[in-house]
């Protein structure tokens, strides 16, 4: 190959950036030129007046200060249209015409779907995964995984002491679409593990049973606490005096991996309520809708 693309499409991650520079370095390395393609799959599109505005060729000079800084260089989007053939087929047509031989694409799930669509039609496609989602099978954690929980946990730390001296709880939504690596790194990091294990132990259950039965836990560990058992006792005795139901079997999930249930080790009301927040949001949906 003498020239390849680099486009970084769906949500923004950190580490963008830095892998489009590392996309630079082996074009450089390897004697190709790169062509970096703008706003994702929407610049394959060319939906600018030039095709020049939509795909530029990158120097490594030019984008060595862009790797420690967040977002992408690139821009990106998403693009719904890519989902019809006639535009994959024009999109192709426009990444020869620039003799583009191979395209490089940072993103995640639905990203990769494009990858695969431009594979069918000729068009070499190699994949990083650059999501914080984590959603990606085949590889540990992509990019932006790792920085979205820190952010989280610093998140939850930070509103931690005014829950506590309060007693009220604090309900913290985090992202991950389909996916929760985001919220369980959280929860073990911050102490809330045992009730994420406790809904994935009550996952058989229907949604309104779940709810009940995960209220009714938080209420006894609440009154626990309150005769002055610390939380960690509290949680011991809670598990002695009303034992958890069996787990489910370990199972492949729909992104390819394993899903092994973990032995619950610490509680945390913070995502006890959130969690019911989020079911309780989940039932009247279905009674409204």
């Amino acid at each position: 190959m003498r020239r390849i693309g680099v486009l970084t499409s769906g949500g923004d991650s950190p580490g963008m950036n830095a892998a489009v520079m590392a996309v630079a370095k082996s074009a450089r390395y390897y004697g190709m030129s790169l062509i970096g393609i703008k706003r994702g799959y929407n610049g394959t599109l060319c939906r600018s007046h030039h095709i020049e505005d939509d795909m530029v060729e990158l120097d490594l000079d030019t984008i060595l200060d862009i790797a420690d800084q967040p977002g992408t260089y690139l821009r990106t989007a998403r693009c719904l249209d890519f989902i019809r053939p006639e535009m994959r087929v024009h999109a192709a047509n426009n990444i020869r015409e620039m003799g583009i031989e191979g395209v490089v694409v940072i993103g995640g799930d639905g990203s990769y779907h494009g990858a695969m669509g431009l594979c069918e039609l000729g068009i070499p496609c190699v994949g990083i995964p650059g999501t914080i989602d984590n959603d990606l099978g085949y590889t540990e954690a992509t990019l932006g995984y790792d920085t979205a929980v820190n952010v989280c946990v610093e998140a939850v730390r930070s509103i931690r002491a005014t829950s506590r001296s309060h007693d009220r709880p604090h309900v913290v939504q985090v992202m991950g679409r389909n996916c929760g690596d985001i919220a369980m790194k959280t929860a073990m990091a911050t102490g809330a593990e045992f009730f994420a294990q406790l809904e994935k132990r009550f996952n058989q259950l229907p949604t309104e049973e779940k709810l009940d039965k995960i209220v009714e836990y938080q209420k006894k560990l609440t009154a626990l606490k309150e005769q002055g058992l610390s939380e960690e006792d509290a949680v011991a005795q809670l598990q002695k005096d009303l034992p958890l139901p069996s787990p489910v079997p370990p199972e492949n999930n729909e992104y390819g991996r394993i899903s092994h249930p973990k032995k619950p080790l610490v509680t945390g009301t913070l995502y006890a309520v959130a969690l019911a927040a989020v079911l309780a949001a989940a039932v009247l949906f279905t009674k409204l809708f």
